[in-house]
């Protein structure tokens, strides 16, 4: 359709699907600024109904660069490169409708370009009202609603709320999944345990027959047993700091926006702590039987315990 698709008219290439901004240069956005790679504002650039501004995905697709011309779908002119924008510029939720933008790439232009484009009837989809005191949100929005009963409203509430149930959400489901870490995690830790201490059954009774006593053999184990714990925490706290970055790396390509890393210490510290009391706890069960060995397993070492 017109607008969906770009030629490059000095390389020939073309790309589909992308999506188109026809936008008031001059107000657009209402809250912050878009900005070039170049560092300049959107309305510096959009000054003739034949300059448009491409995103990144665009620019490398075509490999074009400023001041290059390029050819819009339907448009009757060529368009002329002022500028090359980064996603986050425009895609703020990649998980909404944004995401067409984010992985088919976006242009912006003046809408003194749409002429350009023959008969093209105008009509508005998403009407976004800014206020000038945002604290009657709740109060304008009710207004508009009984004036326009047709029309479906969101207000800065409403987007809050519905972020507030998403953090929720994941919330619950990470603690379910660590839930279910812990218990397959204590079951692989008794067994371990459990093992180790069946393939040292005739050294403990080499130690009870030289004299330590059942509780000194089971503090014996329980400490490999915290030891382990330590080791196995610090290796998960790495590894899951890994898996975050591989994570990370492939949402990126797939939403084609970059996802900010913060370090969080408190979830790594927590992670630790629990890490060695489960340990410690799911541990000591099987390091009891230790000190149940008894001396006599040495002159018969093939006796089962």
């Amino acid at each position: 359709g017109r607008g969906a698709a770009i030629s490059s008219l000095a390389t020939g290439k073309q790309i589909t699907q992308v999506s188109p901004l026809l936008v008031d240069a001059t107000l657009y956005p209402f809250y912050g600024t878009i900005t070039t790679t170049d560092g300049a504002a959107l309305r510096d650039v959009l000054r003739e109904p034949t300059d448009i501004v491409i995103s990144e995905q665009v620019a490398q697709t075509l490999d074009v660069a400023v001041g290059e011309p390029v050819q819009v779908s339907g448009a009757s002119e060529p368009f002329t490169v002022r500028g090359i924008v980064t996603t986050e510029m425009e895609v703020k939720d990649p998980s909404s409708s944004d995401v067409i933008g984010a992985l088919f790439g976006f242009y912006y232009l003046d809408q003194s370009a749409l002429p350009l484009f023959g008969e093209v009837p105008v009509s508005a989809e998403d009407v976004f009202v800014r206020l000038q005191d945002p604290a009657r949100v709740l109060e304008v929005d009710a207004a508009l609603t009984a004036a326009f009963p047709y029309l479906r409203t969101q207000t800065t509430e409403d987007l809050r709320q519905n972020y507030t149930d998403l953090a929720e959400n994941i919330n619950q489901l990470v603690t379910i999944m660590g839930l279910l870490s812990l218990l397959i995690g204590s079951i692989g830790i008794i067994n371990t345990m459990q093992v180790i201490v069946r393939r040292r059954t005739v050294e403990i009774a080499v130690l009870k027959t030289m004299g330590l006593q059942a509780n000194q053999v089971t503090l014996l184990f329980l400490v490999e047993a915290i030891i382990m714990g330590v080791i196995g925490s610090l290796a998960g706290i790495l590894l899951g700091w890994a898996a975050v970055f591989i994570i990370r790396g492939a949402a990126e390509t797939l939403l084609a926006t970059n996802l900010e890393f913060i370090f969080a210490p408190n979830a790594a510290i927590n992670g630790f702590v629990v890490g060695v009391i489960v340990t410690t706890i799911f541990g000591f069960l099987p390091t009891l039987t230790a000190g149940q060995i008894r001396p006599s397993l040495v002159l018969r070492p093939q006796e089962s315990v």
